[in-house]
């Protein structure tokens, strides 16, 4: 793979395994084996090794800095998170330096000022320099969202907190992956039944049947609803209101209802 312009004249060189589109005068490429030659670089023949590095090059096809990662992100606002050689993630800089060091066994992006990492087996919280910011406690965690993160401890359950690390919402849900507030919503799982929470921890969903959250958009949750072991019927509840809008409209309703805070 290789770059080219509007006019279609190559103007880098098809030599890689994998090529990234350009973010922030930058592009990630997955590499065959290479060298160095004066201000150039050509590239050998892929040899079938199963881990194939990854680098930056700039609009000129120069390698940007010299370190290599075995997976790499695109940058944003000047910052791109990485996995070293030896398998460990951080972030650097558009010089290549290590903003975050690569000491981690997993990272996420910033959001709202904390990333969420994981040391030692366990997850917490650090800030955009790498400073602890919450303590490596968890065994499962999502991102800040609307000032509130859902973690999960094995054999405890799942629940929210604060920025501060203070709990929030009770420890009550099932692990779950992907759990972020919008518009004070959350989806979440209870007694293994996707539901929705608001940020007092009240289920906001009575179900007669079982039931799929899939998305939340606005004020509404896109439900898949099931009936035995056969799909039921598709639709949305507005978790404010309560109305229920329903692809079959033949169907009997009532079957999802709104439990409205007291």
């Amino acid at each position: 793979m290789g770059y080219i312009d509007e006019t279609g004249e190559i103007v880098i060189a098809f030599c890689f395994k994998i090529a990234y589109n350009f973010k922030e005068g930058l592009a990630r490429v997955a590499l065959f084996n290479f060298i160095e030659q004066e201000d150039n670089y050509d590239y050998d023949q892929y040899d079938e090794e199963p881990n194939i590095p990854v680098i930056y090059i700039n609009k000129k096809g120069q390698i940007a800095f010299p370190s290599v990662f075995q997976t790499a992100h695109d940058f944003d606002n000047g910052l791109a998170m990485v996995c070293s050689m030896t398998g460990k993630w951080g972030y650097i800089d558009k010089n290549g330096q290590e903003v975050i060091s690569c000491l981690y066994d997993d990272i996420g992006k910033v959001n709202e000022g904390l990333i969420k990492a994981k040391l030692n087996g366990k997850y917490g919280f650090i800030d955009s320099v790498g400073n602890k910011v919450i303590d490596f406690l968890y065994d499962n965690v999502g991102n800040f969202s609307e000032s509130l993160a859902y973690v999960y401890i094995e054999g405890k359950g799942g629940g929210f907190i604060n920025k501060n690390g203070n709990i929030e919402i009770p420890f009550i849900f099932d692990n779950c992956y992907g759990a972020q507030f919008r518009n004070g919503v959350c989806r979440i799982t209870f007694n293994s039944i996707p539901n929705l929470t608001d940020k007092n921890g009240r289920l906001l969903v009575s179900l007669k049947y079982g039931l799929q959250v899939f998305h939340i958009r606005d004020n509404f949750a896109e439900l898949n609803v099931f009936k035995g072991t056969g799909l039921n019927r598709y639709g949305y509840i507005n978790f404010v209101t309560g109305r229920e809008y329903w692809q079959n409209e033949g169907v009997q309703r009532s079957i999802v209802s709104l439990i409205r805070p007291t």
